[in-house]
């Protein structure tokens, strides 16, 4: 009976069981999933005993994680692409030019990233001794998108209304709430990309768990938004 009940629970929750299949479906939200996933390893990581059984099972285990998420970003580089090219298409304006500078920088990120990933599994042995360099060239053009996107995010909240007419009132507080919560994304973002910017990471891997953590459920409450 209580199986029966349960059973019953589950399909009652479809609807939910439903936006959760659509969204990870899809490659971005597969990303933010497993992304969640990683940093909150990260915080437990260093927590408990490295040496431990538990501990170097979770260890393996993120790093599953993380390579799974780089071959999802594989189709990242596509998608910039036809992003470049439509903004190319679009009249110039100062938001187009910083949209374009944007675009320009994922066209750095994603390739270096693909090259040092492969490099690390045995290809392109002649990149081998230049993989430090090429993750740190990638993650400071992520870092400037990140710059661009939070000046993105600053002049479209300058541009929301002081003064709110009543019949707007619900999309202004929606707009508002969707900035803050890109805003606080990108500031979780901001640390990582900074200290993997570095010949030396300054962030111990608790904190990077930490920052990777909000920004991953920001990321995943602004689609679901």
């Amino acid at each position: 009976m209580n199986c029966t009940l349960a059973i019953k629970r589950l399909v009652t929750d479809a609807p939910t069981l439903d936006a959760f299949n659509t969204f990870t479906s899809k490659t971005d939200g597969a990303d933010k999933v497993f992304r969640v996933l990683t940093y909150v390893g990260r915080i437990i990581l260093a927590y408990i005993n490295k040496t431990g059984t538990r501990s170097i099972a979770l260890s393996a285990l993120l790093q599953s994680f993380s390579e799974l998420r780089v071959l999802l970003r594989f189709f990242g580089l596509p998608k910039a692409i036809v992003w470049l090219e439509s903004l190319l298409l679009q009249s110039k304006g100062d938001l187009n030019q910083l949209q374009l500078m944007q675009a320009m920088s994922l066209l750095i990120y994603y390739p270096m990233e693909h090259v040092c990933f492969l490099s690390k599994k045995g290809f392109f042995p002649s990149i081998k001794p230049h993989e430090a360099s090429l993750s740190r060239w990638s993650s400071r053009a992520w870092l400037f998108y990140l710059i661009v996107d939070l000046y993105l995010v600053y002049t479209e909240w300058k541009k929301l209304p002081d003064t709110i007419v009543s019949d707007d009132k619900d999309a202004s507080v929606k707009e508002k709430r969707r900035l803050t919560i890109k805003a606080l994304g990108i500031f979780g973002d901001l640390p990582l990309a900074i200290t993997w910017s570095m010949e030396e990471s300054f962030l111990p891997d608790s904190m990077v768990g930490v920052f990777g953590t909000i920004s991953s459920i920001t990321g995943i409450s602004l689609r679901l938004m």
